[in-house]
């Protein structure tokens, strides 16, 4: 299992550690008797702040506590663009964020290829 924040998983939620064996041996059929299961967690290969799927978790955090949206977005963005050394970032944030009225927003900062040959190419 590869993590984000692999050395915080390791060192106190040991709870988590056996969720995730108790679900991965009830999805694929694994008992004690004859097969085990033995979970190795590692951290990403690259940089934690460049990991789509923390920064998600992180957004989302940060919208369930309360954190107004656009705060929220620039806060990722910045951590993307400062920490990681991004070129580009775009968040998207679409839904019912503020009252009943569902709409889309867009945060970019940054230098994207979005057109022509380099994006066939690249993207």
């Amino acid at each position: 299992v590869r993590a984000a924040k692999a050395q915080d998983l390791i060192a106190k939620q040991t709870r988590k550690v056996k969720e995730i064996k108790s679900l991965i041996e009830k999805r694929y059929n694994f008992n004690d008797s004859d097969n085990k299961v033995d979970l190795a967690i590692k951290p990403v290969p690259y940089d934690r702040n460049l990991c789509a799927a923390a920064n998600v978790e992180t957004l989302k955090f940060k919208l369930l506590t309360g954190s107004p949206v656009r705060m929220a977005a620039n806060n990722i963005l910045g951590t993307v663009m400062r920490r990681g050394g991004a070129i580009g970032c775009e968040v998207h944030v679409a839904g019912k964020v503020r009252g009943q009225r569902a709409k889309a927003q867009k945060y970019c900062q940054g230098y994207q290829v979005s057109t022509g040959q380099p994006k066939i190419d690249f993207i």
